[in-house]
């Protein structure tokens, strides 16, 4: 489920398995034109964003992973990865 005025930067891969949910007004980027970083972004099965988040790629180039079944708080910037079933922040 992604919500409305969703924004998705996919040049790198974006991957969002089953049963995720993005709130609207999420913005996830897999580059980062700030710090000229770029990664692959993966939201696994179960995983729910909040919305308003943004999310940003990793800054190593492997690629940011939010876990299976982890949440993301509104209007949160994730800027590392998150464990599965972790409640971030």
């Amino acid at each position: 489920d992604i919500g409305y005025f969703c924004f998705i930067h996919a040049k790198y891969g974006v991957e969002i398995e089953e049963d995720a949910q993005i709130g609207g007004g999420t913005f996830i980027y897999s580059i980062n034109t700030e710090n000229n970083t770029h990664s692959k972004i993966i939201i696994m099965r179960g995983a729910k964003i909040g919305a308003n988040c943004v999310i940003l790629p990793s800054k190593d180039g492997k690629p940011r992973i939010i876990g299976e079944n982890a949440s993301v708080r509104a209007n949160t910037t994730v800027n590392k990865n998150i464990p599965k079933e972790f409640h971030y922040p």
